[in-house]
C-alpha cells in the first residue's frame, strides 16, 4: 500500500487520525511505529504491542476511545499534514512535494540512536540541536538564560511518555530560526527539562525538544525518504 488519507483530530495540542478501526497518534518522538493489532489502516506496521502502548499513551479521545497506535514517520511512513485537516501517509514516497523550506534531520552526537529526528536551529541567537517530537505541543528548552527577563505566559500540562509522567511547566514566547531561512515565532516550556533532558542526552548536551506547534501556521511534509529525511514546510 503506497498512500492513504485520513481526517486529522487535534486533542490536547497533538494530532491523531482514525484509521477506520482505531485512533492513531502521529509521533516522531517515539522512534518506532506500534499498533495493538499490527496494522494502521491498510499498512502492516510489523509491531503489535498491546500492553506497553496503553501504558505509554493513555490518551482518551472525545468519544471515549483509547488511542491504540502510534505512527512514527521516520520509520518509513512519510506524512503530509495539511490545513484541510487531513494527513496523507505514503510508505513509498520518492520525492518531496513543492515546498518553501526544508529542515533536514541531523545526526546528534549525544544520541544513542542516530536516526532520531534532530534538527538544527537558533533560539534567540543561540545554536541548538532540537529533537523534533510531533507528540509534544511546544518546544522544551533546557537553557535558563532564555527565561531570564521573560514574562511567564502561564503553565501547561505536558506528558513525557518514556518517563510515564505528566508535569506542569511554565511556558514563554521565543523565536526559532533555521539555516534554511525558515523563522517561527512560537513558545517553549521550561522547568522540568533540567531533570528529563539530562537523563536522555547526558549532562554535556545543549539540546531540547521542538513540538508540532508550527503546524498551526503551515502545512508539513514529514519525510522518510532516504537522503531527504526531515521536514518540508509549505506556506498555506
Amino acid at each position: 500500500m503506497a498512500q492513504a488519507t485520513y481526517r486529522l483530530s487535534k486533542v490536547d495540542g497533538r494530532y491523531y487520525f482514525h484509521d477506520g478501526k482505531k485512533y492513531v497518534l502521529i509521533d516522531t518522538g517515539y522512534g518506532r511505529t506500534v499498533s495493538t493489532d499490527g496494522t494502521i489502516g491498510g499498512f502492516r506496521v510489523g509491531m503489535e504491542d498491546r500492553r506497553f502502548l496503553h501504558r505509554f499513551n493513555p490518551t482518551i479521545m472525545p468519544d471515549g476511545s483509547m488511542v491504540e497506535a502510534m505512527l512514527c514517520p521516520q520509520t518509513g511512513y512519510s506524512c503530509l499534514l495539511k490545513n484541510d485537516d487531513t494527513v496523507t501517509i505514503d510508505d513509498d514516497a520518492r520525492t518531496l512535494p513543492p515546498h518553501d523550506w526544508f529542515i533536514p534531520y541531523i545526526i546528534n552526537p549525544w544520541s544513542a540512536m542516530p536516526t532520531q529526528p534532530f534538527i538544527e536551529c537558533k533560539v534567540e541567537g543561540k545554536g541548538k540541536r532540537l529533537f523534533f517530537d510531533s507528540g509534544m505541543r511546544l518546544a522544551v528548552l533546557d537553557d535558563k538564560s532564555l527565561v531570564e527577563g521573560k514574562r511567564k505566559l502561564g503553565e501547561i500540562m505536558e506528558r513525557i511518555g518514556w518517563k510515564f509522567m505528566s508535569t506542569m511547566a511554565p511556558y514563554y514566547k521565543t523565536t526559532f530560526e533555521f539555516p534554511c531561512g525558515f523563522r517561527f515565532d512560537g513558545h517553549f516550556e521550561y522547568d522540568y527539562s533540567q531533570r528529563l533532558l539530562k537523563d536522555l542526552f547526558g549532562k554535556d548536551h545543549d539540546n531540547g525538544f521542538i513540538g508540532i506547534e508550527f503546524f498551526q501556521q503551515y502545512d508539513l511534509f514529514i519525510s522518510a525518504i532516504d537522503g531527504k529525511k526531515g521536514i518540508a514546510i509549505i506556506r498555506r
